[in-house]
């Protein structure tokens, strides 16, 4: 048995993940997601969106943190350094839940963007490029639908098209450790 078996058996619940992120602009969210407030308060979601630090885009999964040596997350940094991260004005047009029909339990609720999806997943692309590169072991490829989760919330609620879309500024890609269970982010990079 290899060693990175041994951190497979250990149970997922509890394990910090470190993944790529944009975060929003803190100082933007409030505005900015005025008119998604106003339309969850319209559907009675009386959950509370995520505290405005923790907003983002997730851009590449890397892995558990226990997965992880030091050299790797130096590794991590350097390829964060690499990217050349333009500014980004992402439309984000429709709000939905994540989810498998049938699913128990509460459910990511969203922001998707339209035509801008495929500026985030080019950036999620040169990401993983730059961390393979450097032969860093990661869980997670760039694809996928990109999204910004909001809130949990056990309602489902189907695809709705954000009408003007939602417009947020992504400017900045950051290397973030998510601790399990208390709500809080690390950033690994920049510190």
């Amino acid at each position: 048995m290899e060693q990175l078996d041994l951190f497979d058996a250990l149970p997922v619940q509890g394990r910090d993940v470190v993944f790529y992120g944009a975060l929003l602009p803190p100082e933007t969210a409030e505005q900015a997601l005025a008119p998604v407030r106003k339309r969850l308060a319209g559907l009675g979601l009386a959950a509370r969106l995520h505290r405005d630090d923790r907003l983002h885009v997730s851009l590449l999964r890397v892995g558990y943190h226990d997965r992880l040596n030091e050299a790797h997350v130096e590794a991590l940094r350097a390829a964060a350094q690499a990217i050349d991260m333009p500014p980004l004005a992402v439309a984000f047009t429709e709000l939905m839940s994540f989810g498998r029909p049938g699913q128990r339990g509460k459910r990511a609720l969203v922001l998707v963007p339209g035509a801008d999806a495929d500026r985030v997943l080019s950036l999620a692309a040169q990401i993983e490029r730059e961390v393979r590169d450097r032969r860093v072991p990661i869980d997670g490829m760039a694809g996928g639908v990109p999204h910004m989760t909001l809130l949990y919330a056990p309602q489902r609620i189907p695809p709705m098209a954000l009408e003007p879309p939602i417009v947020l500024p992504l400017d900045r890609l950051h290397l973030i450790r998510s601790h399990r269970g208390e709500t809080r982010y690390s950033k690994l990079w920049p510190d």
